[in-house]
């Protein structure tokens, strides 16, 4: 491991010290890309306590991404007759026999739900600031900080400090895939134009770079008339497929979207377009790390909404259309250039790159 990660692991246990060597279970159950912030958390747990037991609960159908942890994690699923804990009642046994300390990464009522049904001593539950966000969505924008960042808010659950510049997640097999572009997002509003997507890939072919589409028919993207130029369209592929192709990117640009946020966890360039989320919300990217960067136009209407899955309130979705092909490249091509330099200095698998 490299010096600075080191220092900044010992840093962590003299900060923590104060907590017992009792196992940890985190929950998060939903979505992919909050799944996927969160796991940099669960990093940082066991950097700072490599001799503890820690367990992450998730969705079932997460369990695939939650295995691309660095580090050593007991990884259990959740909401399937064949998961390790096919409901609430079967988890909340396991709580109660085994007594961990509970980190609830989400907040939610489930997870809330989940507390109540027993001892409930043991549990430490990430504040939602409901009100503050609400506010923010309406057009204050000093209801929340601008540094402010759903992770850092799970990792003060257990007063952690975040190691910079070291990624999180790790895949076996990478596959070389040029610049990936994603135009996809679970959410309309969130998307910019599969148009301005094509322009980019055929502008960036002209220069010379391989160019690959990250596509799934569920998303239910108007591609008629969309020119990909020479980019290679990658469609409807298993979704650990699609998470070897991130591993292997040469920079990722996504909309706000798992995607993105598993980019970010798998230390490769990510330029995310931000328009109605924000990243005091939980929109990519959660760090700060040198290598995720957004695009944000920071207009007087944005954010309008913490998932970006309402309608906006103002004529002709500025925040989003109003971003031209020519902005995104160039501070794609600025990342690249950047990572390029610095992209070195990243911690990985214990070692530099």
């Amino acid at each position: 491991m490299p010096a600075a990660c080191t220092r900044l692991a010992l840093s962590q246990v003299g900060k923590s010290s104060s907590l017992t060597m009792q196992p940890i279970l985190f929950t998060r159950f939903s979505a992919l890309g909050d799944v996927a912030s969160s796991l940099r958390v669960v990093d940082a747990a066991a950097m700072a306590w490599p001799e503890r037991d820690l367990t992450f609960v998730t969705h079932e159908r997460y369990l695939s991404l939650v295995k691309l942890l660095r580090v050593n994690c007991d990884v259990r699923g959740y909401g399937r007759p064949e998961s390790a804990f096919p409901d609430f009642w079967s988890l909340r046994r396991w709580i109660d026999q085994q007594r961990p300390l509970v980190i609830d990464l989400h907040g939610s009522t489930r997870t809330r739900v989940l507390r109540w049904m027993g001892d409930r001593r043991d549990w430490r539950v990430l504040r939602k600031k409901r009100f503050q966000r609400r506010s923010l969505c309406q057009g204050n924008d000093q209801a929340l900080p601008a540094d402010e960042r759903v992770q850092q808010n799970q990792a003060g659950l257990l007063d952690l400090e975040m190691p910079l510049d070291r990624s999180w997640l790790v895949h076996p097999h990478p596959v070389p895939s040029g610049i990936l572009l994603v135009p996809g997002a679970a959410w309309a509003w969130k998307r910019w134009s599969p148009q301005r997507f094509g322009d980019l890939a055929r502008r960036l072919s002209r220069r010379g770079h391989r160019v690959q589409i990250l596509l799934s028919s569920g998303d239910g993207l108007d591609l008629d008339g969309v020119d990909w130029g020479h980019a290679e369209l990658l469609l409807d592929l298993p979704l650990m497929d699609c998470f070897a192709h991130l591993a292997g990117a040469q920079a990722v640009v996504s909309n706000d979207t798992g995607f993105a946020h598993v980019a970010e966890g798998l230390g490769r360039p990510v330029l995310v377009l931000i328009g109605p989320t924000d990243q005091r919300m939980g929109a990519a990217p959660q760090s700060s790390n040198l290598w995720a960067r957004a695009v944000h136009l920071g207009l007087d209407c944005q954010p309008c909404s913490q998932k970006g899955d309402r309608p906006c309130r103002v004529p002709g979705r500025p925040c989003l259309d109003s971003l031209s092909v020519a902005q995104v490249e160039e501070s794609l091509l600025r990342l690249i250039d950047d990572f390029s330099t610095f992209g070195h200095k990243i911690c990985r698998d214990g070692g530099s790159q």
